[in-house]
This record gives C-alpha cells, sequence and structure tokens, in this order.
C-alpha cells in the first residue's frame, strides 16, 4: 500500500533536482487541496480543517523552486478538477473585494498558488485596495471571511472558505518584509522551507536529462493518474478523522510543552515574534498527522463505506517531527531576515525617516545612538533633520541608558512602539534642547 505523500515527493525528485522538503511540500499542497473542506479532525474547541500553509525562500536558479509548481503541482490539481467538475486553482492574483465576489459565487475553497510571494508585499504597500491583505489572509487561512462592504455586492455575508496557500521567494524577501507580517499573525500560520544548498545534482549524461516523447507522455499519464486517485479520495465516505487514545496523548503532551515555552517567552518579551509561532505548532501538527493518515489509506479509503479515519501513533509522530523541521526553518528564515543588509541609498527625508522607522521597529531593545549613525554615511544636517523630524512626530523616544560600570553613559534610541522596554533601559529624555545636547553635542 502506498503513501501519497511519498510517492508524489518521489514522482517530482525523479525529474527535478529540488529540495526534498519542497517537494514533499508540493505533495502534501495537492493533498490537502483535494480532500477539501469537508474532511475535519473533531475537538471540543471546534471542526479543525486540513489546509496547510508552505513558503520556500531560495534563490532563483539554483533552488528549483517554480518547476515542481509548474510541471506537477498545477497540472495534477488542474487534471483533478476536471475530474469533479470544480475548479480547485485559485487566483493568484487578486483585489480583496475581487476574491470575495469570486468566492461567494460558489468557488469558496482550492488552493492559492504563487511563484512569486514578495510580489505580495509589493502589492500591499502600492495599492491601496491590498491595505488589509494580510488581515485577510489570516481569515484564508482560519476558515472565514467577516462581513464586508463590497461596492459591487454591497454589504457581503460571512463566507465559509477552504484555502491552502503554496509559495516560492528569493532571500529579496527580507528587504522588504516587516515584523507586522508576524504580529498580525500570517506569518506565524506557514510552514517554512529555507534552501540550504543543492544536494541534488542533474544528470551530466546528455541522454538521460534530453528525453524523447515517450519520457513526456509517461509524466502526463503520471500525472493523470495521481488526480484518478485523488479524485476517487475525495469522492469517497470519509469526513471525520480522530487520533487513537496514544496518539490523542501524544499531541496533548506536545500541545501542552509548546504552550509553556510560548508562555515564558510572552512573560519575557511581549515583542517577542517567536512565542506565537510556536503556540500555533499543535494546531499545524494536528493537521499533518490527519493528512498522513489519508496519505496512508488514499488507495483503500474510496473502496470503504468508513465515514471516520483514525490518525495513529506513526501518522502524529510524523506530523510532530515534521512540524519541529519547520520550526527550525522558521528560526533560520528569522535569522537571515534579522541579519539582511539594510538599504543605505535613501535619498529625501521622507525616505531617510522611514528607514530608520523601520528599522528601530525591528530592534525592540532599541539601538545605541553610535550604532545607528554608522548603518549610513549620512552627515551631521541630515542626521539632525531625521531624527528632529522622528521626535516632533512621536515616532521616538531617546534614553540616556542606566550603566554600572563608570565612564560616560550611552544612549539609546527606540521607536515608540517599544515603549515599555525603553522605559526598563534607562532615563527617557522629555526635551528636545536635551535630547539635541546627547546626541550632537549642542
Amino acid at each position: 500500500m502506498g503513501n501519497f505523500i511519498e510517492d508524489f515527493k518521489n514522482f517530482i525528485l525523479e525529474y527535478v533536482p529540488t529540495d526534498e522538503r519542497w517537494a514533499e511540500a508540493m505533495a502534501i499542497t495537492v493533498l490537502s487541496t483535494t480532500v477539501g473542506r469537508k474532511r475535519v479532525i473533531l475537538s471540543k474547541i471546534g471542526d479543525l480543517h486540513l489546509n496547510v500553509w508552505h513558503l520556500m525562500v531560495g534563490p532563483s536558479g539554483l533552488a528549483y523552486k517554480s518547476a515542481p509548481i509548474l510541471y506537477f503541482t498545477l497540472p495534477t490539481l488542474a487534471e483533478f478538477s476536471k475530474l469533479i467538475n470544480y475548479p480547485v486553482i485559485m487566483p493568484s492574483r487578486y483585489s480583496i473585494e475581487g476574491f470575495i465576489e469570486y468566492m461567494t459565487q460558489g468557488y469558496n475553497w482550492g488552493c492559492i498558488i504563487r511563484d512569486e510571494f514578495t510580489a505580495l508585499f509589493k502589492e500591499v504597500t502600492s495599492k491601496q485596495y491590498l491595505a488589509d491583505a494580510m488581515e485577510f489572509m489570516s481569515e484564508l487561512y482560519d476558515g472565514m471571511i467577516q462581513k464586508r462592504y463590497t461596492k459591487k455586492a454591497k454589504l457581503e455575508e460571512v463566507v465559509d472558505v477552504y484555502v491552502v496557500l503554496t509559495a516560492a521567494t528569493t532571500p529579496y524577501l527580507y528587504k522588504i518584509m516587516k515584523p507586522e507580517f508576524f504580529m498580525q499573525g500570517t506569518g506565524n500560520r506557514i510552514l517554512y522551507i529555507i534552501y540550504r544548498g543543492k544536494k541534488r545534482k542533474l544528470e551530466a549524461n546528455a541522454d538521460e536529462f534530453f528525453y524523447g516523447l515517450d519520457k513526456r507522455h509517461d509524466r502526463l499519464e503520471k500525472v493523470q493518474e495521481f488526480a484518478k486517485k485523488l479524485a476517487d479520495l475525495h469522492k469517497s465516505m470519509v469526513t471525520y478523522l480522530s487520533p487513537i487514545e496514544e496518539a490523542g496523548e501524544m499531541w496533548i503532551e506536545y500541545k501542552i510543552e509548546r504552550e509553556d515555552i510560548a508562555e515564558r517567552r510572552f512573560r519575557k518579551d511581549m515583542y517577542d515574534i517567536t512565542y506565537s509561532y510556536i503556540v500555533r505548532m499543535p494546531e499545524m501538527a494536528l493537521k499533518l498527522s490527519g493528512l498522513h493518515a489519508l496519505a496512508r489509506t488514499y488507495e483503500v479509503l474510496p473502496k470503504s463505506n468508513l465515514d471516520t479515519l483514525i490518525i495513529s501513533e506513526e501518522d502524529m509522530n510524523w506530523a510532530i517531527n515534521k512540524i519541529n523541521q519547520h520550526y527550525k526553518e522558521f528560526e533560520r528564515m528569522l535569522e537571515q531576515w534579522r541579519t539582511r543588509p539594510t538599504p543605505m541609498q535613501a535619498k529625501t527625508l521622507d525616505e531617510q525617516t522611514s528607514l530608520i522607522s523601520n528599522i528601530l521597529k525591528d530592534n525592540h531593545q532599541g539601538l545605541a545612538w553610535g550604532q545607528l549613525r554608522k548603518l549610513t554615511k549620512w552627515n551631521k544636517t541630515t542626521w539632525m533633520e531625521v531624527i528632529r523630524y522622528l521626535w516632533d512626530t512621536h515616532n521616538i523616544i531617546v534614553v540616556k541608558e542606566k550603566r554600572t560600570d563608570p565612564g560616560k553613559p550611552s544612549t539609546l534610541i527606540f521607536h515608540r512602539i517599544h515603549l515599555p522596554f525603553a522605559k526598563r533601559a534607562g532615563e527617557i529624555i522629555d526635551s528636545w534642547t536635551r535630547v539635541r545636547a546627547l546626541l550632537f553635542g549642542w
């Protein structure tokens, strides 16, 4: 008996030298999309649907991010759509109003595939109609779009949705990503895969790389075969998934452990990005355990009359291990984001103040005045204009740091959103005259 996740992953790797984790993510994406909204894990806090979101960060050309999407994931979902007479490939470019209208027409479940995730951030900053895109994406993940007023349909009622997302991007993402991506919640709902260097190589033999029509036909035939099995699974009687007692206890133990860690991190630093990811890990593990159970039985379930599928210890153990791996990828992604080169090409006062404001938002412990100065080659006059503007608009707090060792105390600069840290760091300076004296010496 096969396992869809393993089978589809190996199918991709037979043709494309991509990362095994990305190939596996494509398999999970396809399965998560095709099982649809009617499969749920029942619990006392509500029905848990099996939609999952993936994001691959890797360099263009080297990571082979696009080929698995273009030649395996999209064709399989397109073929599946034909078999069930329903379009599961959702628009990847949209206005929020347009997307709501699309889903209210009956197309309320499927998969969004974005081959360039950074476009979303550019659209958010450049187009007014996507100003609340992050909140909207969180609603898509959670499965319910709140009431909204649209120009065309006026007041739209609450819409139940089931959305899977898979996306790829380059490390350029780190230059435009903001802390709000995580603090608001969207960034904490994603399973990350970070490129670690090529492990699989293309065949050196030209005869193996350039194949004829027969090999292409084999690939297309395999796509149709997978789509057919998934369509049969979609039409099967199975609706509910439930862990056996041992698997359930394993998950409860994992949930308690993760929540304890998240609570400690939150108490230590309420602005810590990581705690909100940790607290979501048990939910994501439970989703994956259900998908693994379906993957393990995808060939036999259509032949049965079962309405409930058991999640085994094997399923739960696989899911927890996988989520722990994705957590390491999340930490790696944060490290790369925080150590990204800071662009210093700002020319106008507006660009300069926005740059410094964003840097301070990323550093909740504040930055020493000397550190901040080293980030740019601006002259004293420019710095005076920038700091004065940020001070007058109440965007920054200047703190004379507490020092236990002898010597001149340093001066720290905080963004105002980090006021609790500023209060703990030392004396908050409350007049521009003192700020100017501390920073500029007069």
